[in-house]
């Protein structure tokens, strides 16, 4: 369990002169800055967004917690122990780091709490004796709690960020040369199609932004390179977008280029230099 981890750090620690990758530092960065909301907030507000989109998810709580009375009292799995340990490692990491929320990041929940309900399920077999209606009625419940926020959202595949972004990235190819930088907060989706030049105003790719983020000082990227356009949202999106394009210095070195289409918050707007 631990030996690939530490072949990891050891390779990682020689070649880049740091054993965490580059991504988890930009995060421990932005933690630091502020402008976002810290691990233990964010995990509480997403619970609860799970919740009121789909409040049938109460209902599989008893059935989790009587797994974990199983798990403490008689199991005691070995393979569960260790995902759980895992777990509670990287929590309480991530916590101690200041790293800031992000959906993802809690990902490593899922099999713990999917294996809980198991064996929840289990328990409430034998104490109903047996009752054959015991797992379908869960598993109804678990298929319809996932369900039921999707039901709306449906329609939307591919996603209106999906949209959006490629559209706008497909422009960038011709706008922009070989030679030119854009700088962008969400970098994924317009750097993959649009195969410019990026510049990572958060960092994830550069880690010598991370200090000066860390610092709140979210315009130094565009201050230190000024790259010849920007890419942000219209309106801006609060803390890093919002903070460059209300600096005394923006409005007389960039411009706006052009307005992209897309729904409100994933429309953009690029700005050019002056």
């Amino acid at each position: 369990f631990g030996v690939p981890i530490v072949i990891f750090a050891a390779a990682s620690w020689s070649y880049y002169g740091y054993p965490l990758p580059n991504t988890l530092a930009a995060k421990q960065a932005m933690g630091e800055s502020g402008l976002w909301r810290g691990y233990l907030q964010g995990g509480a507000r997403l619970a609860g967004l799970y919740v009121i989109q789909s409040p049938i998810y109460l209902t599989l709580v008893p059935v989790a917690l009587l797994g974990l009375k199983q798990w403490i009292q008689e199991s005691r799995d070995v393979a569960f122990s260790f995902i759980v340990a895992w777990t509670g490692i990287v929590f309480v990491i991530y916590s101690a780091m200041g790293i800031p929320s992000a959906f993802n990041y809690y990902g490593m929940f899922v099999p713990v709490i999917a294996t809980l309900i198991g064996l929840g399920t289990r328990e409430l077999l034998e104490r109903s004796k047996g009752n054959r209606w015991v797992v379908p009625v869960v598993v109804v419940l678990m298929g319809a709690s996932q369900l039921w926020p999707s039901r709306a959202v449906l329609a939307d595949v591919p996603s209106p960020r999906y949209v959006a972004y490629r559209e706008a990235a497909e422009h960038l190819t011709g706008l922009v040369a070989s030679e030119q930088t854009v700088a962008v907060v969400e970098i994924g989706i317009v750097s993959h199609f649009s195969k410019v030049r990026i510049l990572d105003l958060v960092g994830l790719v550069h880690p010598e932004i991370g200090p000066h983020l860390a610092e709140g000082d979210v315009t130094w990227p565009v201050r230190k390179w000024k790259p010849e356009f920007i890419l942000l949202h219209d309106p801006p999106w609060p803390s890093i977008e919002t903070r460059l394009v209300e600096a005394e210095w923006f409005s007389s070195e960039y411009q706006v280029k052009q307005t992209f289409s897309g729904p409100d918050p994933y429309r953009l707007v690029l700005y050019s230099l002056n």
